[in-house]
């Protein structure tokens, strides 16, 4: 009761409203401008938007090999990619190029694989090709795919890699974004 107190002071000292973030809560998401109107919609709105751009924490591991829970919930990851037939023709093309050489990372959030990425060795060794780059639909719109490519791209790093190339628009959007800052 006393943090609401000092908040409630913080705000009106300030000429600040709150936007709730749900109903009950006394959490507050944005401070907004006690004069404008602001109905109920709005006010849902805004909490869907600040839910939906918020960046998640996870973390990222490099997977040389697959056990079969973590083969399984790969392929119901990459059953979401447009980049193969489905998730099982995903997991036999990952076992050969995992065989081959190239790296696999894995975003959890909760034990939970939410995201993943390839990396792939190119002939001149210094290079690496980045590429299949899913994301779960429940977990999309909240920066996870430049999240992954900044935590690959600073492992890669660590490891000697001096270049990356793009596997497809969507990792060159990514990497064109993040390049500057690596």
């Amino acid at each position: 009761m006393r943090q609401r107190a000092i908040d409630s002071n913080y705000k009106r000292e300030r000429g600040l409203a709150a936007v709730p973030a749900c109903t009950g809560c006394h959490h507050d998401v944005l401070p907004v401008d006690p004069g404008l109107p602001i109905s109920r919609l709005t006010l849902m709105v805004v909490a869907v938007l600040a839910r939906q751009f918020e960046k998640m924490p996870f973390t990222v591991t490099q997977a040389a090999t697959l056990d079969q829970e973590n083969r399984q919930r790969l392929q119901a990851l990459y059953d979401h990619s447009p980049e193969f037939a489905n998730g099982a023709d995903a997991m036999q093309q990952l076992q050969q190029a995992l065989a081959a050489g190239d790296r696999l990372y894995i975003g959890w959030f909760n034990d939970k694989p939410i995201a993943a990425l390839w990396s792939r060795q190119q002939p001149d060794g210094h290079d690496r090709l980045l590429q299949y780059i899913v994301v779960h639909p429940a977990n999309r719109g909240r920066g996870i795919a430049e999240q992954l490519m900044s935590q690959v791209m600073l492992q890669e790093r660590t490891l000697g890699v001096q270049a990356f190339q793009p596997g497809c628009g969507a990792i060159r959007r990514l990497l064109t974004r993040l390049q500057p800052m690596h």
